[in-house]
């Protein structure tokens, strides 16, 4: 894989971030399955997208994201090419941290999980004012500036495509997706346990309490400028709509077991592949 330094792709004409027709798609409970794409689970919700889309098409433009308030969704998106831009190290963390807190707290998107791999990141929020298209696009654009003067890398940082979106409409996805994205650096053979990853993750036993004061990254965002804070706080909550049948305890009880069973199956697909772990010593060498 070429160093983050040693090319330099030409930015694209338009901001990536910005592309308005987001891959959108809906995971129920149902063991882990891979999640269909978008189908509308009510007929309002279809008829609404499907003139928005004609009527867009009519003035030649593409149709956008329809977001329901209140939506919880796991996102995911990559680096132009996988390159390793986000590897685990203080300043990447701090960033990413600093973008995310700032972000959710301007957009008032809730924060229940996440987790930023040296390729892409995931995460679990909730939507609550019809904001998330805001939400992302500025923060895929601070990570995308401050990863540039960290890296010293002069290409695109995400991938052209938009992020994937995946709206949860079962508490038993939700409870799927929190644990998906924990056992994601086990998944891709980098460690035995999510615990062991030297990155940015949540934990089942930070949920719905784990806060961080972040202070403001050296690089990118001036301090003459009032939008930047010196510190700013970043609070996991819970999903609004487990809180209802999950206590924050149990939510993290729930959880855990689902992480571990997911650490085990992916453990032992690497064997069965004939695929050994790299380990958190290695990563943190690289």
């Amino acid at each position: 894989m070429p160093h983050p330094g040693s090319i330099a792709s030409p930015e694209p004409r338009s901001d990536p971030t910005m592309m308005p027709d987001e891959s959108i798609r809906v995971a129920a409970a149902g063991g882990g399955r891979s999640p269909r794409r978008f189908l509308a689970p009510k007929v309002a919700y279809s008829r609404v997208r499907s003139l928005a889309r004609f009527l867009l098409k009519q003035g030649g433009m593409t149709a956008p994201r329809i977001v329901l308030p209140g939506d919880t969704v796991m996102v995911t998106r990559r680096t132009l090419g996988r390159r390793h831009l986000f590897r685990p190290d203080p300043a990447i963390r701090r960033l990413y941290l600093y973008s995310l807190a700032v972000c959710a707290k301007e957009f008032g998107v809730l924060v229940h999980t996440a987790v930023l791999m040296s390729t892409h990141e995931h995460l679990v929020v909730t939507d609550p004012n019809r904001r998330l298209p805001d939400f992302l696009r500025e923060l895929h654009r601070l990570v995308s500036m401050g990863t540039k003067a960290i890296r010293q890398w002069e290409g695109p940082t995400w991938d052209y495509g938009p992020p994937s979106v995946v709206r949860l409409l079962s508490e038993r996805a939700i409870v799927e997706k929190l644990a998906y994205v924990m056992a994601n650096p086990v998944k891709a053979g980098l460690v035995h346990r999510a615990r062991d990853w030297p990155g940015f993750i949540v934990l089942p036993q930070e949920l719905g309490r784990r806060k961080w004061n972040v202070r403001r990254p050296n690089v990118y965002f001036s301090s003459k400028n009032p939008r930047w804070p010196t510190t700013v706080e970043l609070a996991l909550t819970v999903p609004p709509a487990l809180e209802e049948r999950f206590s924050a305890a149990s939510l993290r009880k729930s959880v855990a077991i689902e992480l571990k069973g997911q650490e085990r199956l992916a453990l032992q697909e690497l064997k069965r592949d004939g695929r050994r772990v790299i380990g958190s010593d290695q990563i943190r060498r690289r």
